[in-house]
């Protein structure tokens, strides 16, 4: 459920006298990674509070260390915080697939070869050699 605010509907209720703001946010919207990880990106300068039902509604509570002017413009930034966190789930979910092939193409690529593959004429003349001095040529 929304937060009523005076002209229109919002997720933000904005408390003067206790200086904070409260942001409500709906987690079939946002998932409860996203908002974790959106909150942990204010808590440098804020206190936050995550309270609510995981299932119906959560409401983070932000109040800033230091008296701030504008509890109505840190309530957007944290909006507009938990849409970057959001989006970025959702395209590092896509992309997963292709961070897979290329991880696994960085390491193929790089593997060394095995024991069996190494001839003593690959050994000759290379300082790289995996053979001892002793056992070259």
């Amino acid at each position: 459920m929304y937060l009523q605010d005076e002209s229109h509907k919002s997720n933000l209720q904005v408390d003067q006298e206790q200086g904070r703001v409260m942001v409500s946010i709906n987690p079939q919207m946002y998932p409860l990674d996203v908002i974790y990880s959106a909150a942990y990106s204010f808590t440098n300068k804020n206190y936050v509070l995550i309270d609510g039902e995981k299932d119906i509604e959560v409401i983070v509570e932000i109040k800033p260390m230091a008296s701030s002017g504008d509890l109505e413009a840190l309530g957007r930034e944290f909006n507009n915080t938990l849409l970057r966190h959001q989006i970025y789930n959702q395209k590092s979910k896509e992309n997963a697939p292709i961070r897979q092939v290329l991880l696994y193409r960085a390491l193929l690529t790089n593997s060394p070869p095995s024991p069996e593959d190494i001839t003593i004429e690959d050994t000759i003349g290379n300082p790289a050699s995996p053979l001892p001095p002793s056992r070259k040529g």
